[in-house]
């Protein structure tokens, strides 16, 4: 008589076990893998005007994107790393006026400008994951710090112009090959996952010091 009973009350533990373990998203010792891309890139807007409005004007840009990892070192904290890399390109033909006094006359000049910079930045990362009722639900927030560099390339007519100051691409004429005004870089930030199954989930992250906004897919190894 008491066998079935003893049957129901074990299975009731075992979905009751299994609903606390799928509840819980992340364990210590597990590792999470994150590729990503974000936006916007402010690059642009330490460029001059009237450069962006030149003739035969041309700009690419390319992320902010990188590659989070992170390991849990408690089921709700997790140390990492954080690699971000941005860049653009700008490329414009300059028109001056250059006066001949042999010739008694004003003749237009066009010179062919190219500027280029790529920022990296490795940074170690915080994060706490918050407990949540949503098993496939996972809010985090935390901080990051590391290194900041920029590299700075630009040539007029194909011919890369180098000088030993440091200068901002705003300077048309002189370029620096790599520049480090602010060596160290900063991140705050705070963002969600909402993972399909164990293993994948999409994520998004807003913070300052990298990009304002990214997503990510994420993989969960055990």
């Amino acid at each position: 008589m008491k066998k079935p009973y003893f049957k129901i009350l074990l299975f009731t533990f075992c979905l009751f076990s299994k609903q606390v373990i799928f509840s819980q998203i992340y364990f210590e010792g597990n590792k999470i893998l994150s590729p990503y891309y974000g936006f916007p890139n402010f690059g642009s807007l330490i460029l001059p005007n009237s450069e962006m409005n030149g003739l035969n004007s041309n700009y690419k840009s390319i992320g902010p994107l990188g590659i989070r990892a992170e390991y849990m070192v408690s089921n709700n904290i997790g140390l990492g790393f954080d690699f971000i890399y941005n860049s653009y390109k700008l490329s414009f033909t300059r028109e001056t006026t250059v006066y001949y006094g042999n010739t008694g006359q004003w003749l237009s000049e066009y010179t062919q400008v190219e500027k280029q910079m790529k920022r990296i930045r490795f940074q170690f990362r915080y994060n706490y994951h918050f407990q949540v009722d949503n098993p496939t639900i996972d809010w985090y927030g935390g901080a990051g710090i590391g290194s900041n560099t920029r590299f700075y390339k630009n040539s007029e007519n194909g011919q890369e112009i180098i000088s030993t100051q440091n200068s901002s691409l705003e300077n048309s004429s002189t370029t620096n090959t790599s520049t480090n005004v602010f060596p160290v870089s900063l991140r705050i930030f705070g963002g969600i996952n909402y993972y399909f199954n164990s293993h994948f989930c999409i994520g998004f992250e807003m913070g300052l010091g990298g990009a304002l906004l990214s997503t990510s897919i994420n993989y969960k190894i055990y």
